[in-house]
């Protein structure tokens, strides 16, 4: 089973970030995770598929049969990196150049769905994997190169906003 937490490829494909008064400004947002509580991010785009490939792979070429294999019947976490929104904010006014101004908005039932708003307040009080490296040395072994905030901000978010 493969577990992930965020997705930091919302922050270009909702997007969670916004040009204000004419380009003044940023306007970054998450739902009701504190700016400065820890989160796990997935960059979904450049490092599931890999770190999956590389999860199955160890299964196909490990000479075990299945039930033997250490990562079965197991969690295995999938993230880039542990940081929080306030990193994001932070490094997107960094490379933009562009004061970004980050709002917690306080639940996600308008957009999504009360369960979602529950999710969020649960990963707010207790974090996710909160005793997890990441990305996870089991990852990291089987030679999974994970992306970073700054490659995501630099690749994704910067050419967003470039005239």
């Amino acid at each position: 089973y493969i577990g992930t937490p965020a997705f930091i490829d919302n922050v270009h494909s909702w997007p969670l970030v916004k040009k204000v008064d004419g380009g003044a400004w940023l306007e970054f947002w998450d739902y009701l995770v504190e700016k400065e509580k820890p989160v796990v991010f997935l960059w979904v785009e450049h490092d599931l598929g890999p770190a999956t490939l590389a999860i199955a792979e160890s299964f196909r070429t490990s000479g075990k049969p299945l039930s033997k294999h250490p990562m079965n019947h197991t969690i295995q976490p999938v993230g880039s990196w542990r940081g929080t929104w306030g990193d994001v904010s932070r490094e997107i006014e960094r490379q933009t150049g562009l004061e970004t101004r980050h709002t917690v908005i306080p639940d996600a039932d308008g957009r999504w769905h009360r369960d979602l708003t529950k999710a969020f307040i649960y990963q707010n009080n207790h974090g996710l994997y909160p005793d997890v490296d990441f990305p996870t040395q089991a990852t990291l072994d089987l030679g999974v190169k994970f992306g970073t905030l700054e490659e995501f901000v630099r690749m994704k978010i910067v050419p967003m906003f470039s005239e």
